[in-house]
């Protein structure tokens, strides 16, 4: 296996859309959210293969979950979690996974983009389009 992203700034789409992850600027915390405003999120390769683990930076706050499932970029003193992200090359996507439970990957469940469109962590499910998303990378 080898980890395909270097770290950087990426735009990170949605497969099922391709509107943008992002985080909304009127909500505290920072809710991660799928939105048509394109912000790149920053992506840190902490350990390469096998494992490809990235620390994941959306508005200068690190990803984690946090109740009911959902992701919050943090700007808290804490570790930052770590995501495996993974390429799937015939779909041109990839998912990304919690490194501490590979299980759940992040899901793109709702249809309009919007303040209310949260990314979450549910069970992965193969590579299906709301657990895909493309990872383009950004100057």
């Amino acid at each position: 296996m080898s980890c395909d992203l270097e770290t950087g700034n990426y735009n990170v789409l949605s497969y099922r859309d391709g509107n943008s992850v992002n985080t909304c600027p009127s909500v505290a915390p920072a809710e991660v959210v799928v939105l048509t405003d394109v912000t790149p999120v920053r992506v840190m390769r902490v350990q390469g293969p096998p494992d490809c683990t990235y620390n994941i930076y959306v508005s200068d706050g690190h990803v984690k979950p946090v109740e009911e499932n959902l992701l919050q970029a943090a700007i808290t003193r804490d570790m930052p979690r770590e995501w495996i992200i993974t390429h799937h090359p015939g779909l041109g996507a990839y998912t990304v996974v919690l490194r501490d439970e590979p299980i759940l990957a992040w899901t793109d469940l709702e249809n309009a983009p919007g303040c209310d469109r949260r990314l979450r962590l549910t069970p992965l499910n193969g590579s299906v389009p709301p657990q895909l998303f493309r990872f383009v990378r950004v100057a």
